[in-house]
């Protein structure tokens, strides 16, 4: 369940990540929003990728050192096949981790992304 959470919360927060949200739902939306939810749960639970340990670890398997850009070529169809995430999406989860596969790879980050961690994003 919380790599459930995890996954929707980070989803939620690339998709509307700089963005001024501020849109009436009226009853209809919200039961069409709660299925939604309810189907991508299902999906999560079902899904194979994983969205956000894609790290490439080093040697000793102790830290990441860049994303592995396969996996991600793997999720990225998987993201588009489901039929939830809109390109806009897809392409801001994909310049997210251009971001980190940079900033890891320069030594830009105060601390190392260890194995089996989420990246800071400081």
């Amino acid at each position: 369940m919380k790599k459930i959470v995890a996954v929707l919360f980070s989803l939620v927060a690339f998709a509307f990540a700089g963005e001024n949200v501020n849109i009436p739902i009226n009853k209809k939306d919200a039961k069409e929003i709660v299925k939604l939810i309810r189907n991508t749960y299902a999906w999560v639970e079902n899904s194979r990728a994983e969205y956000i340990y894609i790290g490439v670890p080093n040697k000793e398997n102790t830290k990441y050192i860049g994303i592995d850009w396969n996996e991600y070529a793997k999720n990225e169809k998987l993201l588009k096949q489901s039929g939830y995430f809109s390109n806009k999406f897809i392409a801001s989860y994909e310049n997210l981790l251009k971001y980190i596969d940079n900033r890891v790879k320069k030594g830009l980050y105060k601390y190392e992304w260890e194995v089996g961690m989420m990246p800071i994003l400081d």
